[in-house]
């Protein structure tokens, strides 16, 4: 559909294509305030549309000498309801069929409202917003006479009335990434996101996000962390991908076949161990003596009679080399890190498969491994006994992420056994 959009006082002729997610134009939008800003963009379309552009990246279509702008997300609102401006937008409603597998086990109510009463519900605070999320699962409801019908599962999102679509994107992005937590081996497929106002019975629109952000999700790796009997699990994941908003799922492999690695799912395995020992080892605890020895040998390096001439030579020289030395760790200080303080996480599986014994060797040939593999960028096939060490090095992976969601001992060790099928 054609339109026209103004950017800092200059017009610009544009058609949006919803079918492939497009704004094009025939003319860059750089003026202004915009210019060679790495940031998203939202333009009104046909008083209809609440178009969310990608405006770092722009890409020519020479056929038609147009340039374009990938859509990120678009709002749409039914009939007249974007009259006069945005409707203050109070719940969303997010199905997909994923949901179908997830909403797991089916409910049999003699009436609908018995059967939302049986809904989880978890009430949290998203930047300083109350946010309620209910997750409704599929449910099949009794009828005297005729056959059963069913109500299909949907999450359920509310929160205080608001016209700021940023945040109910967010919080859609959310409910994304929990699901990536929380489903074990199921694909990740494009919701269908309905939303509402407190005035109107039915929905008003609906919010459709770029398919791409949900394409190739069959290679993410999920832990199924979604609990029948517990909503608590529920919450603390919430609340969790609330507070890490950065969190990116998609560096976490989903492993299939762990009888046979290979060098591709070593190195996704290893970037996820890199992503989770960053967070948690940011700043290596240095003992005192370290700290005062580096202190002198920087003073002394002021008081040279060097110093004045080459100020910046010695002071890149210093803060480079000697005031970082010790003060991160090294691929193979995580290693061993990780293994002192996750080992004492899965104490039962530690102690089944004499992990406490073989852990030298463990940080060894991991560390070997990942060594031979950058630095000679070359396919490897790997030994049974690598392939076990391994293994075991994806626990931990996977126990220094459940631990940093919230879980405890018991719970982890659980898990893990759900994931792998031993312990």
């Amino acid at each position: 559909m054609f339109d026209e959009i103004e950017v800092d006082g200059k017009w610009y002729d544009v058609f949006l294509d919803v079918q492939n997610m497009r704004l094009y134009t025939k003319e860059s939008i750089e003026d202004g305030e915009y210019k060679d800003k790495k940031e998203r963009k939202t333009f009104i379309i046909c008083n209809k549309y609440i178009v969310c552009i990608d405006y770092e990246t722009i890409y020519i279509s020479e056929a038609f000498d147009v340039q374009y702008y990938n859509v990120v997300y678009y709002f749409r609102f039914e009939n007249n309801h974007y009259i006069d401006g945005i409707k203050k937008i109070n719940k969303i409603r997010y199905s997909s069929k994923t949901l179908e597998e997830y909403m797991l086990p089916l409910c049999y109510e003699d009436d609908e409202e018995k059967a939302i009463d049986k809904s989880k519900k978890v009430e949290l605070e998203y930047k300083n917003i109350s946010v309620r999320i209910e997750f409704n699962r599929k449910n099949y409801i009794k009828k005297q006479c005729f056959t059963d019908t069913s109500i299909d599962s949907y999450i359920e999102i509310s929160f205080e009335e608001t016209n700021n679509i940023e945040f109910i994107y967010e919080i859609c992005k959310i409910i994304d990434k929990y699901l990536k937590l929380s489903i074990y081996l199921n694909s990740i497929v494009q919701p269908n996101i309905l939303i509402y106002n407190k005035d109107y019975s039915m929905e008003i629109g609906e919010i459709v996000i770029n398919s791409e952000f949900y394409s190739g999700s069959s290679l993410t790796y999920r832990i199924g962390l979604f609990d029948v009997e517990n909503e608590k699990n529920e919450e603390k994941v919430l609340k969790f991908i609330m507070e890490n908003p950065d969190i990116n799922l998609n560096h976490l492999p989903y492993i299939e076949n762990r009888i046979s690695y290979n060098s591709g799912s070593f190195s996704a395995l290893y970037s996820a161990f890199e992503f989770e020992s960053n967070q948690i080892y940011r700043e290596k605890k240095e003992e005192e003596k370290f700290i005062k020895i580096k202190k002198k040998i920087c003073d002394y390096a002021k008081s040279m009679d060097e110093y004045k001439d080459n100020k910046d030579f010695i002071n890149g020289l210093v803060n480079n080399r000697i005031i970082s030395y010790g003060s991160e760790y090294s691929h193979r200080g995580k290693l061993k890190q990780a293994f002192s303080d996750y080992l004492q996480v899965i104490p039962n599986r530690a102690r089944f498969y004499n992990l406490y014994e073989k852990k030298n060797d463990i940080e060894s040939k991991i560390y070997d491994l990942r060594t031979y593999i950058v630095h000679n960028n070359i396919y490897k096939e790997f030994s049974s006994k690598e392939n076990e060490y391994i293994e075991y090095f994806e626990w931990i992976t996977h126990a220094m992420l459940l631990k940093r969601i919230g879980f405890n001992s018991d719970d982890i060790e659980n898990k893990l056994d759900s994931i792998f099928f031993v312990g």
